[in-house]
């Protein structure tokens, strides 16, 4: 289980920046500082590379070393959500 987190410092309500990565797959979601809860902000962006493999993501923010432990459980329910889905197809 491969992903990335970025915090812009809570300068907007989104301020978690989420990078998922596979072998076969990416993803980018911007997160709240309440994961997935119902009365919070998750949205899927898009994949990290565009058609031509370039990186096609901004980020606003700094590498997180230490994950609030509400957004590494959001992150990981994403990343099995998306493998069982791979695993479908």
């Amino acid at each position: 289980m491969k992903y990335v987190v970025y915090d812009n410092g809570g300068r907007t309500f989104d301020r978690y920046t989420i990078v998922l990565e596979s072998k076969k797959w990416s993803a980018v979601y911007t997160m709240g500082p309440n994961g997935i809860h119902p009365q919070g902000v998750c949205s899927y962006c898009g994949g990290k590379y565009d058609e031509d493999g370039r990186m096609q993501i901004a980020v606003a923010g700094k590498k997180l070393k230490r994950i609030p432990k509400v957004i590494r459980q959001a992150a990981e329910k994403l990343y099995k959500e998306i493998e069982a889905d791979e695993e479908v197809l």
